[in-house]
C-alpha cells in the first residue's frame, strides 16, 4: 500500500504544471500500475491543496471587497492572519 507523500506547493502555477505533467505521464500509459497509482495519489494531493489555495484566495478577496465597499473600520473581520497573503 502506498504511503501519502507530503507534497510541497510553492505556488499555484507551479502546482498546475506538476498536475499537467502527472496527467501526461498517466495518459502515456508507460508506467507500471504501482507507479501510476503513486503519481495518481500525488496528483490528488496537489489538486486538493490547489483547491484549498483557491478557496483561501476567494475568501481573502471577499474580505477585501467588503472592506472596500464599507469604507469604514467596522469590518474588523479582516484580521492580519486572514489577509496575510503577501
Amino acid at each position: 500500500m502506498a504511503t501519502k507523500k507530503n507534497v510541497s506547493i510553492n505556488n499555484f502555477e507551479e502546482s498546475l504544471k506538476k498536475l499537467e505533467t502527472i496527467i501526461q505521464k498517466m495518459e502515456e500509459g508507460e508506467c507500471s500500475l504501482d507507479e501510476a497509482f503513486s503519481i495518481f495519489e500525488e496528483g490528488v494531493c496537489i489538486s486538493k491543496k490547489c483547491s484549498k489555495l483557491l478557496e483561501d484566495y476567494e475568501r481573502k478577496i471577499m474580505i477585501v471587497k467588503e472592506k472596500k465597499i464599507d469604507g469604514s473600520s467596522s469590518s474588523k473581520r479582516a484580521s492580519s492572519e486572514q489577509l496575510d497573503f503577501f
